[in-house]
């Protein structure tokens, strides 16, 4: 999305985490202490809203997404915790307040005992052993959990790298100096050494950038890098030197070509959207936009979600994009070529 202000402040790059709220459970021992039998408990229970977490936990209320559900499982094991265990790699960074893919929420509960062998994974809690000194060890919402940097990593080295980048790049935007912290995940990885997936965990760390604003920019990126597409700029900002009072950041850009990406996710579009405006006018403001933005110069090039499975069809947008921009402006930049290689 191409966000213009009437002003010359920067982007927005820093965005610290939100926790999500605990979510309510009942157990069905809690009844059976005011009275009733276990049946009976259990009978009240399922008359609710919610659904069956384990054995004797119950959600109060729906939870219709893997991610929900997987809190949900969380909070309900809390109490089930040994001395010394805490919730780590998608659960803890689901209670971080990170982005977890649906299909990675679906796993069971992640927990983490300090040692070097003897994990083990069953139906609903997968649990890990691996080294855990105190600086990797943190509170969330009154749960033990990994440490931002540890949570990161161990994601990192666990889920597939697209996923990997999208949990680093929300996490870096987190932190008011984002190298400082890509420093940290550096010093976390290597007292990992030798554990499953930490090669993996290297390039996401270095791969990871504070500027994508959501997991679909994190997975064009990917997808571009993949491509062998020349690294866009993120939040590019855009000015009109003839009016120093509009700012316009893209998504994406690369400023020697002239060319513009924009990511459409579906939240501007709906109720939730930024400005509270309606559809009609949000659509009016980007094709405004968009005008002012080619008057400038630039070539836009748009996405969205569903594009991303065909990776053909963005080469071809973004190739398009870069020679529709030679084309306007009479030559390509001096030593390039199409596609972003050096000629």
């Amino acid at each position: 999305m191409v966000d213009t202000v009437l002003s010359t402040g920067a982007v927005r790059h820093h965005e610290p985490l939100k926790p999500p709220p605990r979510v309510p459970v009942v157990r069905t021992a809690d009844l059976m202490t005011r009275g009733g039998t276990r049946a009976g408990a259990i009978r009240t229970v399922r008359a609710g809203p919610g659904v069956r977490l384990r054995r004797g936990v119950y959600s109060k209320d729906p939870v219709p997404e893997p991610t929900d559900a997987h809190l949900a499982r969380v909070w309900a094991s809390s109490g089930l915790l040994t001395d010394g265990e805490v919730f780590s790699h998608v659960s803890a960074a689901l209670l971080h307040g990170l982005p977890v893919p649906w299909s990675a929420a679906r796993a069971p509960v992640h927990v983490t005992l300090a040692g070097e062998s003897g994990g083990n994974r069953r139906a609903l809690r997968h649990v890990h052993r691996a080294p855990l000194p105190v600086r990797d060890r943190a509170t969330v919402s009154g749960l033990p959990v990994t440490s931002l940097a540890r949570t990161v990593v161990d994601c990192a080295r666990t889920l597939d790298f697209v996923s990997g980048v999208a949990v680093a790049d929300r996490a870096l935007r987190s932190r008011t100096d984002p190298e400082a912290f890509r420093a940290e995940l550096r010093s976390t990885a290597r007292a990992l050494a030798g554990f499953r997936g930490i090669g993996r965990a290297r390039e996401v760390i270095a791969f990871a950038d504070h500027r994508a604003e959501n997991g679909g920019e994190s997975r064009v990126r990917v997808l571009l890098d993949d491509l062998g597409i020349e690294p866009p700029e993120p939040q590019l900002r855009v000015e009109d030197p003839n009016d120093p009072g509009f700012v316009a950041y893209a998504d994406f850009g690369w400023r020697d070509r002239w060319t513009l990406l924009e990511f459409d996710g579906a939240l501007k579009y709906g109720a939730d959207n930024p400005g509270g405006l309606r559809v009609a006018q949000v659509i009016i403001r980007e094709k405004q936009r968009e005008q002012r933005l080619q008057d400038l110069g630039w070539v836009v090039v748009r996405m969205v979600w569903d594009d991303l499975k065909f990776p053909d069809l963005v080469r071809e947008r973004v190739l398009g994009g870069f020679d529709r921009a030679v084309r306007q402006r009479g030559g390509p930049p001096a030593g390039q070529s199409r596609g972003g290689f050096t000629a």
